[in-house]
C-alpha cells in the first residue's frame, strides 16, 4: 500500500541528506536549550522516543574544547554519541547502549500513525567512519561524531515530513 510505497521510494538516503538540516537543527536546539525552552512539538514530532528532559540535557557539539558559561575554554572528555538519541557514551558503553535504544526506537514507532513511522537508521559504516578507541586521535573522534550526529539529524527531517 501507500505506506509500503513511501518507505521505498520517498525515504532519503544518507547519501541523500542535506547536511546545512542538520546544523540548522543543531543551531535551532542550542538556541532552544539556551532559553531553557523547548517547544513540546520538537519531542514528539522529531524524536518521539526522547523525553523533553533528555532533549534539554543534549550536548549536540563535535568539538572538544568547549568554551564554559564562564568564558574558559575546556577539553571535554572524549565520547561518542548515539546515532538515535544523541546521548554521549565512553567508547565501551556505546555498543551496549544501542541494543536498549534501538528497542526503544522501535517501540516509540508503533506507537506511532504508521504514516508517521521511520526506519531505524543504522549506525555508520564501521570502514568510513571506524568507531574510535580510547587512544584514537581527536580526529577519528571528532569524523566519527560528525556522522553520528548527521545521521541524528536526518532522522529528525525524516521524522517531520
Amino acid at each position: 500500500g501507500r505506506a509500503g510505497a513511501h518507505k521505498s521510494s520517498a525515504r532519503k538516503s544518507s547519501r541523500d541528506f542535506d547536511k546545512q538540516s542538520l546544523s540548522d537543527f543543531v543551531i535551532t536546539l542550542m538556541e532552544f536549550k539556551s532559553d531553557n525552552h523547548v517547544p513540546e512539538d520538537m519531542v514528539d514530532t522529531q524524536h518521539p522516543h526522547l523525553s523533553k528532559a533528555k532533549i534539554d540535557s543534549l550536548h549536540l557539539s563535535h568539538k572538544l574544547e568547549v568554551v564554559d558559561k564562564h568564558g574558559k575554554t575546556r577539553k571535554r572528555i572524549r565520547q561518542l554519541y548515539c546515532h538515535l538519541c544523541g546521548s554521549q557514551f565512553g567508547t565501551a558503553s556505546l555498543k551496549i547502549h544501542w541494543k536498549s535504544c534501538g528497542k526503544k526506537f522501535e517501540t516509540s514507532q508503533l506507537a506511532l500513525p504508521v504514516k508517521r513511522r521511520v526506519e531505524q537508521p543504522a549506525p555508520p559504516d564501521a570502514t568510513n567512519f571506524p568507531m574510535p578507541t580510547m587512544n584514537s586521535k581527536d580526529a577519528v573522534f571528532e569524523k566519527f561524531n560528525k556522522e553520528v550526529l548527521r545521521i541524528f539529524g536526518m532522522l529528525t527531517e525524516q521524522q517531520k515530513e
